[in-house]
């Protein structure tokens, strides 16, 4: 009887990015990956090696506990190597369970800063785990943690710089995890994602569901609004991505990708310049003020090359089972800053990603199934773009739908239109000023967003006939029947369940989106992070590139609505219509998409457990 063939050993990259985090975001995120590694190696035999690198971007920028927990995980006791940019500490005999024990410890002393945030995070990774589910796992092959404190603040990208280019290069991985400090994965997700990957050889990368907290309650709109959206983004947006054929970003947050499709262009013997790495970081050079945008987020800008190479076999999945738990904005002024970086990026990398898809379509074969996909993806992307360029006119257009007797308005200009035009005015004279408080500019954005949906309200209660309150209530009614549907079929633990909390999502959000995108347009010149501390100007471009987006963008907004109100306009109609149908366009296909996706998930859910 011939003896069976040995199992190839299969290579796992973790990288850990770490900033100014206190100890407990670190040690949240390390313990629930080693529950997750555990959970995977009792699932599936298929031996594996686990490399976890942890990127500290910058020395002087660690915050005192996460030193004392790198010193509780003896990392500063092992081996020690000195790079160009900074210095490595590896540990090769990792114990999982010395993890275990420093959350004991977390829990008997403020050593580490502790807040109950990460406790909850941590512990809605454990879902349905058993208490010994780490405990009696060993890890084999091997299990090693390498620490790399670079000298100075570079960037994330410089980070992924030196986990993919550097250490990667080194230990060749199958896979790579990109994980953030302070997300928890859920104890199945890493199981889920790579049986995934491995299951389908088209896969260059996978995103996984990442979710914040679910407040208490919805006293806190704040949180409860930040919830709403992570729920919904994950539950219908990128469902919808998924069927046009392209998910614009691999969140990196928690997510994984195949190392081939990284390195492919050094095993075909293609020119460097021409790989999908180097392309990735060119983002470390001179950039345009359009790149800088792009590459705020560069998780979309990685996607992105993946699936535009030449004759390239790879496209991007979501594995909507894979969860995560992140931390969400504690202020209106960091979710400012925050989706200022979120919504500018992912505006500048989808007007590329659109143009490059024309570009490929050209180049992609006869085929019609290849064509009609990039054909798809390249609409849901146009129809997207226009949907948040024109919000300003839209909401304004909405307004005169519900306070007019005719179509086209009658009379043309209303008072409560001329207030909602005012607020707009504030926010964006209030928002382009680079003299005025992070607290000041929040308290407009909180006062103007009131009084936009007070207008809104007042003009439903006292003005808008019964058909029109339909034509517009429709909208909301079947976006939320569509979220609790999708979200009833595809709820795999507590964190996905529906909640009472997603009603307000409806009406709270295009008042929300509104004054975020007004304040993203108007700081398109800031390169910042936004976030973490990191606010500060130092890669702003010049106000020559915000003057001509902000005029741009004021210029399509005002002409969409002059057209719309003006008694003699030609296209009044047309343009009411059109708004009216590009936002119905919007909500059925997110809608369908994401129950297309769920049923697919119910179905496939016994395969991957």
């Amino acid at each position: 009887m011939p003896e069976p063939l040995e199992r190839k050993v299969l290579q796992t990259a973790y990288c850990l990015t770490v900033y100014n985090e206190p100890g407990v975001a670190i040690l949240t995120s390390l313990a629930s990956l080693v529950n997750a590694i555990a959970y995977q190696q009792k699932r599936d035999p298929t031996p594996r090696n686990g490399n976890i690198f942890i990127i500290a971007d910058g020395q002087g920028k660690i915050s005192d506990s996460t030193l004392l927990l790198f010193r509780e995980l003896r990392l500063f006791s092992g081996e020690h190597n000195r790079l160009s940019s900074g210095s490595t500490y590896t540990l090769h005999s990792f114990d999982h369970r010395d993890l275990l024990e420093l959350i004991r410890y977390t829990n008997q002393t403020d050593s580490i800063e502790r807040t109950n945030s990460w406790s909850e995070i941590f512990q809605q990774s454990l879902q349905g785990q058993q208490a010994d589910a780490t405990g009696s796992v060993e890890f084999k092959p091997s299990l090693s943690i390498t620490l790399f404190i670079k000298d100075f603040n570079q960037g994330k990208l410089n980070s992924h710089w030196w986990f993919f280019n550097h250490f990667c290069r080194q230990i060749n991985p199958d896979h790579c995890i990109q994980m953030d400090a302070g997300t928890a994965s859920h104890r199945n997700a890493l199981h889920i994602l790579q049986k995934t990957l491995e299951a389908d050889p088209t896969l260059g990368a996978l995103a996984s569901r990442v979710q914040t907290l679910k407040p208490y309650g919805p006293t806190n709109i704040l949180l409860a609004w930040q919830y709403a959206d992570f729920f919904v983004q994950k539950i219908l947006d990128w469902p919808a991505e998924v069927l046009s054929g392209y998910l614009t970003v691999i969140p990196g947050q928690f997510s994984i990708v195949r190392w081939s499709a990284l390195s492919e262009a050094e095993s075909n013997k293609e020119p460097t310049p021409n790989s999908t790495l180097d392309k990735y970081f060119r983002g470390l050079g001179p950039l345009s003020p359009m790149e800088g945008n792009m590459f705020l987020a560069e998780d979309r800008v990685l996607g992105f090359e993946i699936i535009s190479r030449k004759n390239t076999p790879y496209n991007i999945g979501y594995a909507i089972q894979a969860e995560a738990t992140t931390d969400t904005c504690q202020s209106l002024s960091e979710l400012m800053h925050q989706r200022r970086r979120w919504i500018n990026s992912s505006f500048t990398c989808n007007l590329h990603a659109t143009i490059g898809l024309i570009r490929n379509l050209k180049g992609r074969s006869a085929e019609i199934g290849p064509q009609c996909k990039t054909i798809a993806a390249i609409s849901w992307l146009a129809i997207t773009g226009l949907v948040q360029w024109f919000m300003p006119a839209q909401m304004c257009i909405l307004l005169v739908f519900l306070t007019s007797t005719t179509t086209p308005p009658n009379p043309p200009v209303s008072p409560l239109l001329l207030v909602f035009i005012l607020t707009i005015a504030v926010q964006i004279t209030t928002f382009a000023s680079d003299k005025l408080s992070e607290k000041a500019m929040s308290k407009v954005a909180a006062i103007t967003t009131l009084i936009q949906g007070g207008l809104v309200a007042s003009s439903v209660i006292s003005f808008s006939s019964a058909d029109r309150i339909i034509a517009v209530s429709w909208l909301q009614v079947t976006w939320l029947a569509f979220i609790y549907a999708a979200a009833g079929i595809t709820a795999t633990g507590k964190s996905t369940r529906p909640s009472k909390i997603l009603l307000c999502y409806p009406l709270l959000t295009p008042f929300y989106m509104l004054t975020l995108n007004t304040y993203a347009v108007c700081n398109c010149n800031d390169l910042s992070w936004g976030t973490k501390g990191l606010t500060k100007n130092e890669n702003k471009k010049p106000d020559l590139f915000r003057a001509k987006a902000l005029s741009l963008w004021l210029a399509c907004n005002i002409a969409a609505m002059l057209l719309y109100v003006h008694p003699n306009s030609p296209i009044a109609d047309a343009i009411g219509r059109s708004s009216y149908l590009l936002i119905a366009i919007y909500t059925l296909f997110k809608g369908l998409s994401g129950l297309t996706i769920a049923v697919k998930t119910r179905m496939q859910s016994a395969r991957i457990a």
